[in-house]
């Protein structure tokens, strides 16, 4: 249902895509793709992760922490990224 606990109860799966995306001052993406899995409880996993930042091609994964915090590990050959982001 829409009711109260709808927030605590949703859950889903899907892809995602993203074009210009800044999200941190020295972190701005051309684009970012993956899959999603949303859990009851509000728990975010992204898995699959694509990123591109000018000539950088970044691979990843991304999960909701406890404190509700969005961490994403990226990794390009040796340079690995790593930013959380706040709701």
């Amino acid at each position: 249902g829409t009711g109260a606990s709808f927030p605590a109860s949703a859950a889903g799966l899907g892809t995602f895509t993203g074009d210009q995306l800044s999200l941190a001052p020295d972190l701005e993406l051309r684009s970012l793709t993956g899959d999603f899995e949303l859990t009851p409880g509000g728990r975010l996993r992204l898995t699959g992760l694509q990123a591109e930042q000018g000539v950088e091609a970044y691979s990843g994964q991304g999960l909701t922490q406890p404190d509700g915090k969005l961490l994403l590990e990226l990794t390009s050959g040796k340079r690995q990224v790593r930013v959380a982001l706040v709701k």
